[in-house]
């Protein structure tokens, strides 16, 4: 019988579902802790096997067999969450599970990748971590009320090989036909995996709403095979048990494109329960085995499905060719921005010959930082790419945090530096006592690294933070 703490009365129809999906295993399932908290270090920030020793120091970390870089946090003495580290981008929280997408996924440097559904964003940084800032990583969302989360996120991450889109995902194979490598779509869900952590899932479930979020990844995927070259893959992926979001959105797939199922080859996957090959006594195509299913009660994670697709021929949709607008970026000779990267370096003391590496978009009063091979955006439903390097304030243009952190090892002027008691002050209460004799923007040292912008005025130094800092 289903628990009677965990289902809900009302719901009769999330009753019958699971019922009929997991048998004797309902209570199991039911009964599933929520997954231990994890996270991913971040080699675009510093060399991982020195940030790990860093965490070290403050919490017991367990490496997760199946992620290099991913680890389970045993035990904390203070909130990783309030470290140095998390300020400067060199770990991220990320659950277990959310980090197996993208490494079946394994996009390389120099890939040309798209992300469908991208926000809050801990895939998208850890596959331009993978990536290690080369290629183009096209990032979407179609959910306004997330992409605020998505810009955060991939700002600290310190990517600059990113362009970020808002658009209905089903638009993007007519944007881009055959353009990309590798394409990552992990689809909104019902979110049958994560009922252990997320228990309002209860509350809304319904044959109706699944039957719905089914036609919207049907038309997402469809999208995802006319954005991926011949020859690419596809990786699909839900947090989702549900086979009428997974196996049968894959087994009408097969059946009706230029698609194959490709095995998910990871050593430390094969533990995994493979993908069902019959549902309500119906047979499916005999590859979906190479599917892999991340049960809670089984694997101690969220729950998780995930498909590797390999496109084997043509299909994009040739009857509906639209010109759409294209953005240049900058180089760093274009006359106009290269007399503010001027002013930068008189500013901070960066070398000049250091802007050439780069292209650009300015606006009015920023400019954002993108690597070279972003040479041309498509304009529909752009919104920002790349790393925000600089805001023009008070006549001078102020880097952020990330660009310090960034050009760390090129700043030479207006640097400054406090003491420890001081440090963990600002970080607190966002301002500390300053200097005597300074005023305006400066970059901050923390451990022999310029590390965060910030502004002092009337003898006192401020700092933007995202939440107070309480530092061991």
């Amino acid at each position: 019988m289903p628990h009677k703490n965990i289902l809900p009365a009302g719901n009769s129809e999330l009753t019958e579902y699971l019922t009929q999906l997991l048998g004797n295993e309902l209570n199991d399932f039911l009964e599933a802790v929520p997954q231990d908290r994890s996270i991913r270090l971040n080699n675009l920030k510093n060399d991982t096997q020195l940030i790990y020793s860093s965490l070290s120091e403050n919490a017991t970390l367990d490496k997760l067999p199946f992620s290099p870089k991913g680890y389970k946090i045993i035990d904390e003495k203070s909130s990783l969450s309030h470290s140095l580290e998390f300020f400067r981008g060199y770990f991220a929280f990320q659950g277990a599970s959310s980090q197996i997408p993208p490494l079946v996924l394994d996009p390389k440097p120099g890939d040309k990748v798209l992300d469908m559904a991208a926000s809050p964003g801990s895939k998208t940084t850890q596959m331009a971590a993978m990536m290690q800032n080369r290629g183009i990583l096209a990032v979407n969302d179609s959910n306004l009320n997330r992409m605020q989360a998505l810009n955060t996120n991939t700002q600290k991450t310190g990517a600059i090989n990113l362009i970020i889109y808002y658009l209905a995902g089903e638009r993007l194979g007519r944007l881009f036909p055959e353009y990309f490598d590798k394409v990552l779509l992990d689809t909104p869900c019902t979110g049958l995996g994560t009922l252990a952590s997320n228990p309002e899932v209860m509350s809304w479930w319904s044959y109706n709403k699944l039957d719905k979020l089914a036609k919207i990844q049907k038309q997402l995927i469809v999208s995802a095979i006319k954005a991926a070259k011949v020859g690419g893959e596809i990786v699909y992926s839900t947090c989702s048990v549900a086979p009428e979001e997974n196996e049968c959105i894959i087994n009408d797939i097969l059946q009706n494109y230029p698609i194959k199922l490709l095995p998910i080859e990871n050593p430390a996957m094969q533990s995994f329960d493979d993908g069902f090959t019959e549902y309500k006594k119906t047979l499916l195509h005999p590859t979906l085995k190479n599917c892999k299913r991340i049960w809670p009660h089984k694997n101690n994670m969220e729950g998780f499905f995930v498909a590797r697709l390999l496109k084997t021929g043509e299909y994009y949709n040739k009857n509906n060719p639209r010109d759409t607008q294209r953005i240049k970026t900058l180089p760093h000779s274009d006359p106009d921005l290269y007399k503010n990267l001027l002013a930068i370096s008189e500013s901070w003391g960066i070398d000049k010959e250091t802007w050439q590496n780069y292209r650009y978009i300015k606006t009015r009063d920023r400019i954002w930082l993108l690597n070279g091979q972003i040479e041309e955006i498509i304009g529909e439903g752009f919104t920002n790419g790349g790393l925000l390097m600089a805001e023009e304030r008070q006549k001078i243009w102020k880097l952020t945090h990330q660009s310090m952190q960034f050009f760390s090892d090129k700043i030479t002027k207006r640097k400054i530096s406090l003491s420890k008691p001081q440090i963990r002050n600002l970080f607190l209460k966002g301002r500390c006592n300053a200097p005597d004799n300074m005023n305006g923007y400066y970059a901050l040292v923390i451990d022999d690294q310029p590390s965060a912008s910030v502004y002092i005025e009337n003898e006192e130094v401020r700092i933007k933070l995202t939440h107070p800092f309480h530092l061991p």
